[in-house]
């Protein structure tokens, strides 16, 4: 009798713990076979509500944040490297997913492009106090630090590389 009931235990254990791990798995990232967004139902649901898995669905923000480098050269020889920090916000149709056979949305893909805009303060000072003037700017790098995905203007998962 105690074996059965540590068994049952046991299975009931597991399930929960399949259970956790199947709603804790995020279904937003980005689909690499088709060179685009996507965000799952549970997501959508969470982020807009059931109503938003009927088209017309809406759209897909994506913000991409990045350190951005630069190498500035003075007059006298003096190079800074100042980091800026810059974001890349991107917004796209969404285009439903449906489950194979049926017409049950399963999530969204992003599909056309309809606005982008690059907000970025990357740039050297003209003057360095003690240092002369400007006289070379050159890109040294861009990394990406997180990318914030939103549908229909809510946010929906916060990504790192």
């Amino acid at each position: 009798m105690r074996m059965k009931r540590f068994l049952g235990l046991c299975v009931m254990w597991g399930v929960l713990a399949l259970v956790a791990a199947s709603v804790a798995a995020a279904t937003v990232g980005y689909d690499t076979s088709r060179n685009a967004w996507f965000i799952g139902r549970g997501d959508v649901i969470a982020a807009a509500g059931k109503d938003a898995l009927s088209p017309p669905s809406g759209y897909i923000g994506v913000a991409s944040f990045y350190d951005d480098t630069l190498r500035c050269t003075y007059s006298d020889g003096t190079q800074t490297t100042p980091v800026f920090h810059d974001v890349l916000d991107s917004i796209f149709t969404a285009e439903p997913r449906y489950a194979p056979g049926n017409n049950n949305i399963t999530g969204y893909f992003s599909g056309a492009l309809i606005f982008q805009d690059y907000l970025s303060n990357a740039s050297c000072p003209f003057s360095l106090t003690g240092h002369g003037t400007l006289t070379a700017t050159t890109f040294v790098s861009s990394v990406l630090t997180s990318e914030v995905v939103s549908f229909n203007g809510t946010k929906v998962a916060t990504l790192s590389p």
